[in-house]
C-alpha cells in the first residue's frame, strides 16, 4: 500500500487530546509501518533466507546430535555442562536486559524511550523463547524434559529455574502484547479494503474494541503498570536462580555466593548492549533515523558503561577472593594464564576495556561507535560464560588430569542457529506489527527530532548552557529532556569529553589500586592453602604430663557388632615398665588418597585412662580397607609414639550410611514451608499477570461502547 494510504488512516484513530499533532501522526505511522506495508526488497529476502537456511541447518545438527549422542557435540565426562548451558545462559540472560530496561524506563516516565520500547520488548520475547529451546539440546534424552513436572524435586534449584523462566516468559509476553493493542487498531483502520480479510479480522479482534478514550487508557495503563512492576523482580529472581543451579554445586569456581548478582548484572549488561545492537540494524534498515536518534544511542551507551563496571568489579571480586584463600584457586589459575586466559582477556578487553572507552571519547559517542562497543559486549559476554562454565566442570575434584571440551561442527551449527534466529524472528515479526510503538510515539509528541539540533545549540546543551538568546528547534529541548537555565548547571564538568574521560579514568584507577592493595596484602600474610597432614609431627594439643619420647604405642581395630558400620579403635600407650600419665591424649587418624597425594586426616582425639588405653568410636562412609594410626604427642609437639593398623570395613546392608561428621544443616525442618510459600509467591504474581491480561481483554470493549 502507499504512503498516501498509510496517511490517509491517521485520523481514524487518534490522539486527540493526548498531544499529538497531525504532521508528528503521519510521519510516525508512515515510519513505524514501513516494514508491514512495503513489500519485501531482494535485500531483505536475500538476508532472510541465509538466516532461515542457518536455522535449519542447526535443526539438522540437533538431529545428528539425537541420533549419535551427546558425544558429537564434545561433551564427555570430564565437560557434562559446556556450549549449549552457556548458550542458555546468554540468550535467556539478554532478554531480561531488554525486558528490564524498557520495564525501567516506562515506570519512570522516561518519555524518549518511546521509539525503543518496541524493538527492546521483541527482542525480550524472541531471545527467551530461543533461550529457553536450547534446554532441548542441552539434554541428552530431551523426551524426558517433562519429568522436571511430573516428577518435580522441590529440592532441586532446576525446578525453581523453570518454573521461574515459564514465568517470566508469560510476563513477557503479557508485557509485549499489551502496548500493542493500540497500535493493531491503528493498522486495522488504516488498512485499506484491498488488504482486507483475515489480516483485517484478526487486527480487529486483538485490539478488542480500542478507540482511545480516557477509560480504556487508564485501564491499559494500570495494566502495564502492574506487569512492569512484576518484570523488574521477576527478572532478578530468574537469573538469580539460574545462578544458583551452579552455586549450590560443591565443584570449585562455582560455589560462589556472588554468582546471584553476578549474573543478573551480567544479563542486564550484555540486554542493554543487544538492544542497542537490534536498535541500530533495524533503523538503518526501515530508515528509522529521524526517530531513533544518536542521543538514543549515547543514553543506552551511558547505561551499558555504568553496568561494565559494575560487572567488571563483581569479576575482580570473585577472582580475588577465590585466589587469596587458595584453596580451590586451580580454575582461576587455567582461567588467567593458563588454556582459558585466551578466552579470558578477550572479554576483558572487547568485553570491558574497549566498550567504556568508547563511551568515553566523545568522538566515539555516536552511533557506529556505540553500536561497535555493544557488539563488543555481547559477543565478550558469551565467551565469558564459556570461562565460567568450562574451567570448573573439567577442574579434577580429587587428583587426577585435567578434562577438556572441544567445539564440535554440531554445537557450533547449533549454536549459530540460535544466533540466526533472533534477527530472523524480528524481521518476520515486523512484517505483521508495528516496528515502533505508535501510540506512545504520538502520545509523547516529537522527541525524537533530536537532529534539527543544530551543532551549537547541542553544544549548548550538553555543556547546560542554554539560556533565552539560544534558539532550539521546537521538540529539541523536550526530546534531551534539559531545561534552560541562566547559567551553568551542577557536575557540567562530566558531561564535557575530558570530563566524561577523567571519570572513567579515576575508576579504572581506583579499581586498579584496589587490586594493588589486595596482592600486597596477599604477598604480606596470605593464608596458607589447607592441606591434609602428612608424615608429620601430630598436630595435637599435648597432654597436661609430658610424655617420654619413644613411647611405646599400639592399636587395634574391631567391629564389635556384626552388621554394624561402628569401629573400635582401641589404642594402648606405654608398658608396665614405661607407664604413661592418665589423661594423656592420643590423636586418631584415617589415611586418605586425596588432595592430588596421600596423607592422614584426623578423625578424633581420646585419653588415656590409669592402664594407658584409649579408645574411640568410628564410623566409616563406604566398605573397603582403611588404614588408621593413633599418636601420642611429645614435648614440643613432636611425636612420642604412634602406630598403625588395617581394617577390612564391611557394612551389611551395603551402603552409605551417614556419617557422624555431618553437620546439620540450617533451616532444615522448614524446607516445607519454604516450598509452600515460595509456590503461595508464583501463584500471586500468575494471578497477577493473567489477571491483568483477562481483565484488559473482558473490559476493553465494554469501555470503548460506553
Amino acid at each position: 500500500m502507499s504512503e498516501t494510504g498509510t496517511e490517509s488512516g491517521a485520523a481514524s484513530v487518534g490522539h486527540s487530546g493526548h498531544g499529538a499533532n497531525p504532521e508528528w501522526s503521519r510521519a510516525v505511522r508512515s515510519a513505524a509501518m514501513r516494514p508491514m506495508m512495503e513489500k519485501p526488497g531482494a535485500l531483505w529476502k536475500a538476508g532472510a533466507g541465509v538466516l532461515a537456511l542457518v536455522v535449519l541447518a542447526g535443526i539438522g545438527a540437533w538431529i545428528y546430535q539425537l541420533k549419535h549422542g551427546l558425544g558429537s557435540a564434545g561433551y564427555n565426562d570430564q565437560a557434562f555442562w559446556a556450549v549449549y548451558i552457556v548458550d542458555v545462559i546468554t540468550f535467556i540472560g539478554v532478554s531480561y536486559g531488554g525486558a528490564v530496561i524498557s520495564a525501567i524506563l516506562r515506570l519512570t516516565g522516561q518519555s524518549w524511550r518511546a521509539p525503543l520500547t518496541r524493538l527492546a520488548e521483541g527482542m525480550a520475547l524472541v531471545t527467551v523463547l530461543i533461550g529457553g529451546a536450547f534446554i532441548f539440546p542441552h539434554l541428552g534424552r530431551p523426551e524426558r524434559f517433562l519429568n522436571i513436572v511430573a516428577y518435580p524435586n522441590m529440592s532441586s534449584p532446576l525446578v525453581w529455574d523453570f518454573l521461574a523462566i515459564a514465568t517470566y516468559t508469560v510476563a513477557t509476553m503479557i508485557f509485549f502484547y499489551l502496548p500493542l493493542i493500540p497500535d493493531l487498531a491503528i493498522v486495522q483502520r488504516t488498512l485499506g479494503s484491498a488488504e482486507g480479510g483475515i489480516r483485517r479480522a484478526a487486527y480487529r479482534f486483538l485490539s478488542f474494541g480500542w478507540l482511545g478514550n480516557d477509560r480504556q487508557r487508564r485501564l491499559l495503563h494500570g495494566a502495564l503498570t502492574i506487569v512492569a512492576l512484576l518484570i523488574v523482580p521477576l527478572a532478578v529472581s530468574v537469573h538469580s536462580v539460574l545462578s544458583w543451579a551452579f552455586a549450590v554445586t560443591s565443584r570449585p569456581g562455582w560455589a560462589e555466593t556472588v554468582f546471584p548478582p553476578y549474573f543478573v548484572v551480567a544479563a542486564l549488561y550484555s540486554g542493554t548492549a543487544l538492544v542497542i545492537v537490534t536498535a541500530a540494524a533495524f533503523r538503518r534498515g526501515y530508515r528509522l533515523q529521524r526517530f531513533i536518534t544518536k542521543r538514543h544511542f549515547v543514553r543506552l551507551g551511558y547505561l551499558m558503561a555504568a553496568l561494565g563496571l559494575v560487572y567488571a568489579y563483581l569479576t575482580f571480586a570473585d577472582l580475588i577472593s577465590e585466589g587469596y584463600t587458595g584453596i580451590t584457586s586451580g580454575w582461576i589459575r587455567e582461567t588467567v594464564v593458563g588454556r582459558y586466559a585466551p578466552a579470558f582477556w578477550i572479554y576483558v578487553v572487547f568485553g570491558e576495556i574497549l566498550p567504556i572507552v568508547l563511551v568515553a571519547v566523545r568522538r566515539t559517542r555516536n552511533v557506529a561507535g556505540m553500536t561497535v562497543a555493544s557488539v563488543g559486549v555481547v559477543i565478550s559476554l558469551w565467551i565469558k560464560r564459556i570461562v565460567i562454565v568450562l574451567p570448573p566442570v573439567t577442574q579434577p575434584l580429587v587428583a587426577g588430569q585435567w578434562g577438556s571440551y572441544h567445539f564440535t561442527w554440531v554445537s557450533i551449527t547449533i549454536t549459530l542457529a540460535g544466533v540466526a534466529a533472533i534477527p530472523l524472528s524480528l524481521m518476520l515479526l515486523f512484517r505483521y506489527i508495528p516496528v515502533m510503538s505508535i501510540d506512545e510515539m504520538e502520545e509523547a509528541g516529537p522527541i525524537g527530532s533530536f537532529e534539527q539540533v543544530s551543532t551549537e545549540t547541542e553544544k549548548a546543551i550538553a555543556e547546560g548552557t542554554v539560556g533565552a538568546e539560544t534558539k532550539v528547534p521546537v521538540g529539541a529541548m523536550a526530546a534531551a529532556s534539559v531545561p534552560a537555565p541562566a547559567g551553568r548547571r551542577p557536575l557540567t564538568w562530566l558531561r564535557r569529553p575530558r570530563g566524561a574521560t577523567t571519570a572513567v579514568v579515576v575508576a579504572a584507577v581506583a579499581l586498579g589500586l584496589v587490586a594493588l592493595i589486595g596482592g600486597g596484602a596477599k604477598a604480606a600474610g596470605a593464608a596458607t592453602p589447607a592441606q591434609p597432614a602428612s608424615a608429620q609431627p601430630a598436630t595435637a594439643q599435648p597432654a597436661a604430663s609430658q610424655v617420654a619420647p619413644s613411647t611405646p604405642v599400639t592399636l587395634a581395630v574391631t567391629q564389635p557388632a556384626a552388621g554394624k558400620s561402628a569401629l573400635d579403635l582401641t589404642a594402648t600407650v606405654g608398658s608396665p615398665s614405661a607407664p604413661v600419665p592418665s589423661g594423656t591424649t592420643v590423636t586418631f587418624y584415617v589415611m586418605v588418597n586425596q588432595f592430588n597425594g596421600s596423607g592422614q586426616m584426623q578423625i578424633g582425639q581420646a585419653t588415656t585412662t590409669a592402664s594407658g588405653v584409649a579408645q574411640f568410636t568410628y564410623e566409616p562412609t563406604w566398605t573397603g580397607e582403611e588404614q588408621f594410626v593413633a599418636q601420642v604427642a611429645g614435648p614440643a609437639g613432636s611425636v612420642a609414639g604412634s602406630a598403625s593398623a588395617s581394617y577390612k570395613v564391611t557394612i551389611d546392608p551395603p551402603g552409605l550410611p551417614k556419617s557422624v561428621y555431618e553437620y546439620q544443616r540450617p533451616l532444615t525442618t522448614t524446607g516445607h514451608w519454604v516450598v509452600t510459600t515460595l509456590l503461595t509467591i508464583v501463584a500471586i504474581v500468575w494471578i497477577l499477570l493473567l489477571g491483568s491480561l483477562f481483565l484488559v481483554v473482558l473490559r476493553m470493549p465494554k469501555l470503548g461502547r460506553q
